[in-house]
């Protein structure tokens, strides 16, 4: 199960929403120096994100989501809705052709201790993205 543990004092049980995906892949960005990403089939690569946390988490963490491709349209309407949602609660500004971070490193941390995952699984995952 490699990184994927949880933080000292992390309540068990607790759980990830996909807007807690979409803010700890973003934290991720930020602490890596990311300052934005192409939107161009950005929700497949979050879907493959979250097959990369599904498959590694196992019973450590409840994902309260799913992301799945929809192979007649080939997007992901959750991820395409979460995204929308991490712009209006200003982690994440649209630019044309790409999706700006808003945060810094420094928000970044505050949003990795409200989520039950380690720093590093995030900057991980986000690598996925970024």
């Amino acid at each position: 199960m490699g990184n994927i543990r949880k933080k000292e004092g992390c309540v068990v049980g607790s759980g990830i929403t996909v807007d807690g995906f979409i803010d700890g892949m973003v934290a991720g960005l930020a602490v890596s120096g990311v300052k934005a990403v192409n939107s161009d089939q950005l929700d497949r690569r979050l879907v493959d994100a979250f097959h990369m946390l599904e498959d590694e988490a196992g019973d450590e963490c409840e994902l309260r989501f799913h992301l799945e491709m929809n192979p007649l349209t080939n997007s992901c309407h959750t991820a395409k809705i979460a995204v929308d949602r991490a712009v209006k609660r200003g982690v994440l500004s649209r630019q044309k052709d790409r999706l700006e971070v808003v945060i810094d490193s420094k928000d970044a941390k505050h949003v990795f201790r409200r989520l039950p995952l380690n720093e590093t699984t995030w900057v991980r995952l986000a690598n996925k993205v970024g």
